[in-house]
């Protein structure tokens, strides 16, 4: 499992990532958001509130990141201050393109 040497936040806007192979990764929060996997936002009622979201994307925001264990990174966000998704390194790796360095 590759993993992260550095992630920072964005103004808010995205994520990026630095993984240990040289790998830098960005994700746009708008995406990030959408891609959460916890329960309240794969049951209907969940999944509809996320679609809602996504229709003006530029409202969405990263508010927080904090490491879960040494597998995932937690992200809280705006304006629905959502925040009990957890995505794993795997998970976050295979999400969007970056470049190497």
């Amino acid at each position: 499992m590759e993993v992260p040497e550095k992630i920072e936040v964005n103004e808010g806007k995205a994520v990026v990532i630095t993984w240990t192979d040289g790998f830098i990764q960005t994700i746009a929060a708008p995406e990030l958001r959408g891609a959460c996997m916890c329960a309240a936002c794969r049951e209907d009622a969940g999944a509809k509130r996320t679609a809602t979201l996504l229709e003006d994307p530029d409202q969405i925001r990263i508010t927080n990141a904090a490491l879960v264990g040494a597998y995932a990174i937690n992200f809280g966000f705006a304006p629905d201050n959502h925040n009990t998704g957890i995505y794993a390194y795997d998970g976050l790796r295979a999400m969007s393109a970056g470049s190497e360095s």
